[in-house]
């Protein structure tokens, strides 16, 4: 930030100070613009930064248990922001969710999901969720404020949601999808992979109710 020619806003969490972890030594510094893989995965897509980021690690280590694994994106910077990272992570879990600290209402999240939306919509089995703070003014005392801010396991039930979405929508295409494409099915009667056409017949299922 400090070496860049144009302007750049830096903002700290108070609230990480206290965390310890590995420091590089010598001359270190982060691209500006450059979006990071945290934890990789291949189930869910969780797109985080700040403080979430490590509220979502531990929600990924837990979900891990289950045997969901989720990849954890971190933006980094917000404007520029790194999507075609976020992109080609989402095109390969075909899930999403967004994690931020902020209010629900107006938030940096809401572009970041937008934007998923837009792009990967072919890609997507399920709606981009989001998990923000509760729209309410920040309490104070210990226990609320735990109840306020996004805690791992807001995370993971969400997690948890795309993937029974997911696995609903498919339970459904088995009997929708042979009426809409018959090359989804070779003589033998076997599944053929045809993401493109399952995730159109998904979408028309989902509209109509078929």
């Amino acid at each position: 930030a400090i070496r860049v020619d144009d302007p750049v806003l830096f903002i700290e969490h108070a609230t990480l100070y206290q965390t310890r972890g590995e420091v590089a030594e010598g001359d270190f510094t982060e691209p500006i613009g450059v979006s990071k893989i945290q934890r990789p995965g291949r189930d869910v897509t969780l797109v985080t930064y700040s403080k979430m980021l490590q509220t979502s690690l531990l929600a990924s280590d837990e979900l891990a248990k289950e045997g969901i694994e989720a990849e954890v994106v971190d933006p980094r910077t917000l404007r520029p922001l790194d999507e075609d990272v976020i992109f080609d992570s989402v095109r390969k879990t075909n899930r999403c969710v967004v994690v931020e600290e902020g209010w629900r209402y107006a938030g940096f999240g809401a572009e970041i999901a937008d934007r998923v939306q837009r792009e990967c919509f072919d890609a997507l089995d399920a709606p981009v969720v989001r998990v923000t703070s509760a729209d309410v003014p920040m309490p104070y005392a210990k226990t609320l404020e735990k109840a306020y801010l996004p805690q791992p396991e807001r995370i993971i039930e969400a997690a948890r949601v795309r993937e029974a979405f997911a696995s609903a929508q498919d339970m459904r295409l088995m009997d929708a999808v042979p009426a809409v494409s018959q090359s989804l099915v070779d003589g033998t009667g076997e599944w053929k992979p045809a993401a493109f056409a399952v995730r159109r017949a998904r979408v028309a299922a989902m509209m109509f109710g078929e």
